[in-house]
């Protein structure tokens, strides 16, 4: 019988969805409860990104592709899916939400679900 599943597709289904290891999840929220202890001239997106890589984590957008996007507004919140060494995440996700304050500078508070 001839194979009609491509070898993408196969790749795809090996990649079973993980729960974060609660002492990563830990580390990853002492990491980001850091954001939070002072204002920012901009969103730190990227310093986050790059703290959790450190825990084997990256940011994705829904369809798994590496994370990008745009933040506006003076008030908001994002959920970002994300994956722990290369397989979704089940469990957690980032949850950032974020004001600017009068003084134009930017309050972040941030967390692994």
């Amino acid at each position: 019988m001839k194979k009609i599943v491509t070898s993408q597709y196969e790749e795809a289904a090996q990649e079973v969805a993980k729960a974060l290891p609660e002492p990563i999840r830990r580390n990853g929220n002492k990491l980001l409860t850091d954001f939070g202890k002072q204002y920012w001239d901009s969103l730190p997106i990227g310093d986050m990104t790059d703290g959790l890589q450190a825990l084997g984590i990256e940011l994705v957008n829904e369809d798994g592709t590496p994370f990008s996007a745009i933040f506006t507004g003076e008030d908001g919140r994002a959920n970002i899916d994300m994956t722990w060494m290369g397989a979704p995440v089940s469990n957690s996700m980032l949850a950032m939400t974020w004001h600017k304050m009068p003084s134009g500078r930017y309050e972040v508070v941030a967390y692994l679900s």
